[in-house]
Protein backbone atom coordinates (compact mmCIF):
# COMPACT_ATOMS: atom_id res chain seq x y z
CA UNK A 1 0.00 0.00 0.00
CA UNK A 2 1.57 3.38 -0.89
CA UNK A 3 0.99 5.79 1.84
CA UNK A 4 -0.63 8.81 1.29
CA UNK A 5 -0.50 12.04 3.30
CA UNK A 6 -2.42 14.92 3.85
CA UNK A 7 -0.46 18.45 4.56
CA UNK A 8 -1.54 21.34 6.24
CA UNK A 9 -0.95 24.99 6.06
CA UNK A 10 2.28 24.72 8.10
CA UNK A 11 3.88 21.82 5.46
CA UNK A 12 3.41 19.08 7.99
CA UNK A 13 2.62 15.20 6.29
CA UNK A 14 -0.72 13.97 8.39
CA UNK A 15 -1.76 10.63 7.43
CA UNK A 16 -5.11 10.16 5.80
CA UNK A 17 -7.57 7.81 6.61
CA UNK A 18 -5.95 4.64 4.85
CA UNK A 19 -2.69 5.16 6.28
CA UNK A 20 -3.60 5.46 9.71
CA UNK A 21 -5.70 2.19 9.76
CA UNK A 22 -2.19 0.86 8.35
CA UNK A 23 -0.05 2.77 11.21
CA UNK A 24 -2.95 1.62 14.09
CA UNK A 25 -2.06 -1.94 12.58
CA UNK A 26 1.39 -1.75 13.41
CA UNK A 27 2.21 -2.34 17.10
CA UNK A 28 5.63 -1.11 16.93
CA UNK A 29 4.43 2.53 15.32
CA UNK A 30 1.36 2.24 18.16
CA UNK A 31 4.15 1.55 20.44
CA UNK A 32 6.58 4.69 19.53
CA UNK A 33 3.47 7.20 19.49
CA UNK A 34 2.70 6.57 22.76
CA UNK A 35 5.90 7.21 24.02
CA UNK A 36 6.15 10.15 22.57
CA UNK A 37 2.73 11.10 24.56
CA UNK A 38 3.97 9.62 27.67
CA UNK A 39 7.38 11.96 27.26
CA UNK A 40 4.92 15.08 26.60
CA UNK A 41 2.45 14.26 29.50
CA UNK A 42 5.50 15.60 32.26
CA UNK A 43 5.04 19.24 32.59
CA UNK A 44 8.91 19.53 33.18
CA UNK A 45 9.48 17.87 30.14
CA UNK A 46 6.77 19.92 28.28
CA UNK A 47 8.73 23.14 29.71
CA UNK A 48 11.50 22.06 28.59
CA UNK A 49 10.12 20.98 24.83
CA UNK A 50 8.36 24.41 24.71
CA UNK A 51 11.02 26.48 25.91
CA UNK A 52 13.17 24.93 22.77
CA UNK A 53 10.67 25.80 20.17
CA UNK A 54 11.98 29.36 20.66
CA UNK A 55 15.49 27.64 20.19
CA UNK A 56 18.82 26.20 20.95
CA UNK A 57 19.60 26.12 25.11
CA UNK A 58 21.98 24.85 26.98
CA UNK A 59 21.58 22.68 30.45
CA UNK A 60 22.09 25.83 32.90
CA UNK A 61 19.74 28.11 30.07
CA UNK A 62 16.56 25.44 31.00
CA UNK A 63 17.27 25.12 34.60
CA UNK A 64 16.77 28.94 35.36
CA UNK A 65 13.48 28.97 32.95
CA UNK A 66 12.20 25.49 34.11
CA UNK A 67 12.98 25.68 37.93
CA UNK A 68 14.50 22.29 38.82
CA UNK A 69 17.92 20.62 39.22
CA UNK A 70 20.59 20.47 36.85
CA UNK A 71 19.83 16.83 37.40
CA UNK A 72 16.45 16.54 36.74
CA UNK A 73 16.77 18.71 33.80
CA UNK A 74 19.93 16.10 32.71
CA UNK A 75 17.50 13.05 33.60
CA UNK A 76 14.12 14.34 31.58
CA UNK A 77 16.82 15.65 28.73
CA UNK A 78 17.94 12.08 28.47
CA UNK A 79 14.89 10.60 27.95
CA UNK A 80 13.53 13.43 25.69
CA UNK A 81 16.60 12.19 23.04
CA UNK A 82 15.46 8.82 24.20
CA UNK A 83 12.35 9.03 22.81
CA UNK A 84 13.94 10.98 19.26
CA UNK A 85 11.74 14.34 20.72
CA UNK A 86 15.28 16.21 21.32
CA UNK A 87 19.08 16.73 19.79
CA UNK A 88 22.33 17.76 21.07
CA UNK A 89 25.30 19.29 20.26
CA UNK A 90 28.48 19.90 22.12
CA UNK A 91 29.71 23.72 22.22
CA UNK A 92 32.80 23.45 24.37
CA UNK A 93 32.17 21.82 27.62
CA UNK A 94 28.44 22.58 27.07
CA UNK A 95 25.60 20.60 25.76
CA UNK A 96 22.97 22.59 23.07
CA UNK A 97 19.86 20.90 23.31
CA UNK A 98 17.21 21.84 20.29
CA UNK A 99 13.87 20.25 18.81
CA UNK A 100 14.67 16.85 16.83
CA UNK A 101 12.18 18.44 13.89
CA UNK A 102 9.31 20.26 13.34
CA UNK A 103 6.83 17.82 14.04
CA UNK A 104 7.38 18.41 18.03
CA UNK A 105 7.22 21.91 17.60
CA UNK A 106 3.40 21.00 15.81
CA UNK A 107 2.81 18.58 18.60
CA UNK A 108 3.59 21.20 21.35
CA UNK A 109 1.34 24.21 19.25
CA UNK A 110 -1.44 22.26 18.72
CA UNK A 111 -1.47 20.69 22.13
CA UNK A 112 -1.38 24.11 23.83
CA UNK A 113 -3.89 25.81 21.49
CA UNK A 114 -6.50 22.84 22.40
CA UNK A 115 -5.54 23.29 25.92
CA UNK A 116 -6.18 27.11 25.80
CA UNK A 117 -9.54 26.41 23.68
CA UNK A 118 -10.91 24.11 26.56
CA UNK A 119 -10.00 27.17 29.04
CA UNK A 120 -13.85 28.80 28.59
CA UNK A 121 -14.08 32.29 29.96
CA UNK A 122 -17.23 31.73 31.35
CA UNK A 123 -16.35 28.43 33.52
CA UNK A 124 -12.96 30.52 34.63
CA UNK A 125 -15.46 33.03 36.08
CA UNK A 126 -18.04 30.49 37.48
CA UNK A 127 -15.20 28.30 39.39
CA UNK A 128 -13.58 31.71 40.67
CA UNK A 129 -16.86 33.45 42.06
CA UNK A 130 -17.53 29.43 43.53
CA UNK A 131 -13.64 28.86 45.05
CA UNK A 132 -12.45 31.75 45.61
CA UNK A 133 -10.02 33.30 43.17
CA UNK A 134 -7.11 31.93 45.49
CA UNK A 135 -8.57 28.34 45.15
CA UNK A 136 -9.80 29.25 41.30
CA UNK A 137 -6.45 27.07 40.13
CA UNK A 138 -7.54 23.75 42.20
CA UNK A 139 -11.21 24.09 41.96
CA UNK A 140 -10.59 24.02 37.63
CA UNK A 141 -8.08 21.48 37.77
CA UNK A 142 -10.50 19.72 40.56
CA UNK A 143 -12.69 19.69 37.50
CA UNK A 144 -10.83 18.70 34.76
CA UNK A 145 -10.47 22.05 33.27
CA UNK A 146 -7.23 24.02 32.83
CA UNK A 147 -3.46 22.93 32.85
CA UNK A 148 -2.80 19.39 34.54
CA UNK A 149 -0.10 21.42 36.95
CA UNK A 150 -0.85 24.00 38.84
CA UNK A 151 1.16 27.78 38.38
CA UNK A 152 4.21 27.82 39.00
CA UNK A 153 3.48 29.48 42.67
CA UNK A 154 1.98 26.64 43.87
CA UNK A 155 3.20 22.85 44.24
CA UNK A 156 1.35 19.52 45.30
CA UNK A 157 2.43 17.88 48.32
CA UNK A 158 2.87 14.33 48.32
CA UNK A 159 -0.93 14.16 49.54
CA UNK A 160 -2.09 15.68 46.37
CA UNK A 161 -3.23 18.95 48.50
CA UNK A 162 -2.52 22.22 47.19
CA UNK A 163 -0.16 24.43 48.89
CA UNK A 164 1.56 28.12 47.78
CA UNK A 165 5.34 28.14 48.09
CA UNK A 166 7.34 31.09 46.89
CA UNK A 167 5.48 33.00 44.00
CA UNK A 168 6.89 33.01 40.84
CA UNK A 169 6.30 32.60 37.00
CA UNK A 170 7.64 30.57 34.45
CA UNK A 171 8.80 32.75 31.54
CA UNK A 172 9.64 31.80 28.00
Amino acid sequence: MAETHMTTDCGCKIADDDTLRAHLANDDVVYSATQIFDALSDSTRFQILGVLVLGEKSVSDLQEVCHVSQSAISHQLRLLRDRGLVNARRDGQRMIYSLADEHVEQLLRVGLSHAAEDARPEERDACRRAAGADAWSRACLWRGRGSSRPRASHRANVHGAWKRDTPGTVAF
